[in-house]
């Protein structure tokens, strides 16, 4: 995959944030969109290896053991909340970089 496509792909994950906030973590949905997510990250080359580390150790669920753990917890909720903002931040801040990566590959041609 060229950059752009990886750009124009990652910039459609970053849209579909907004449908994603009202899931949980556990969701067939949101599931969907990480692992895909994840694999295109992985795609990019190694300059964004902190960003994309930074994305994998999201855990959008509160990893603390409660005894008798209900299906809704109100921690994961905060996690999870918390944790997709994180990772709207970071794919901006790639989409970011990754564009003015690609005008400067650009300058350096013409």
């Amino acid at each position: 995959m060229e950059k752009k496509e990886i750009i124009n792909s990652l910039n459609s994950r970053l849209k579909e944030i907004k449908n994603l906030r009202n899931l949980t973590a556990r969701e067939p949905r949101f599931k969907n969109w990480h692992v895909s997510t994840i694999a295109l990250l992985k795609n990019l080359s190694g300059t964004y290896f902190k960003d994309i580390g930074r994305f994998k150790k999201l855990s959008f669920s509160d990893t603390k053991y409660h005894r008798g753990k209900n299906i809704y917890n109100p921690a994961d909720t905060d996690r999870y909340n918390l944790d997709l903002a994180a990772a709207e931040n970071i794919l901006k801040r790639i989409i970011l970089q990754s564009q003015k990566d690609i005008q400067t590959e650009n300058k350096k041609i013409d």
